[in-house]
């Protein structure tokens, strides 16, 4: 924690926030979603909740006809709400498009501020998760390389058959 406390100062959270609203290369707000991680959500006083609810009361039933899920304290629940929002935009985004390093991290600071129970609404769920399945459906992203051509996929293909040919040639020698 000395490490980050001394870190703090040379990344501050509205420093690493602006970075991922600016237009830059992905690669960047890559690594400052990796730095608001470590220096600043994975820390205290965030602590994974270590046992789910997994069963209502039928009091609670009567009180509240909606599952209470897990949130919080009152005075944190908007802390991240900005961060929260630029993810759930960057979920949306992710539909039908390829994933990069970005998005990766997005997706495992999303999975963070769930187990610290930032997500403690049914709206705050639903506005992540119907994005989230609609990212998770693969069946129309093309992972061809855009740049590689015909030709240049046919040459490489003939460059690997040489070599696997070459190769053969030395281990019968």
């Amino acid at each position: 924690y000395i490490a980050m406390h001394n870190l703090d100062n040379l990344f501050p959270y509205e420093v690493l926030i602006t970075m991922l609203k600016l237009n830059v290369r992905n690669d960047l707000k890559s690594a400052a979603v990796r730095l608001l991680m470590c220096l600043h959500i994975d820390r205290d006083p965030q602590a994974k909740s270590k046992i789910p609810c997994l069963t209502r009361t039928w009091s609670d039933i009567k009180k509240n006809s909606e599952p209470q899920l897990p949130f919080v304290d009152t005075g944190r629940r908007y802390y991240f709400g900005l961060l929260q929002q630029l993810v759930s935009d960057h979920v949306k985004n992710m539909a039908g498009s390829r994933w990069d390093e970005l998005s990766q991290h997005m997706l495992k600071m999303l999975k963070t501020l769930v187990e610290f129970n930032f997500y403690g609404t049914i709206d705050r769920m639903q506005d992540v998760v119907g994005p989230l399945i609609a990212a998770l459906d693969r069946r129309m992203v093309s992972y061809v390389d855009p740049e590689m051509t015909l030709e240049t996929s046919f040459s490489r293909k003939v460059d690997t058959e040489s070599i696997t040919e070459k190769v053969v040639d030395n281990v019968g020698k």
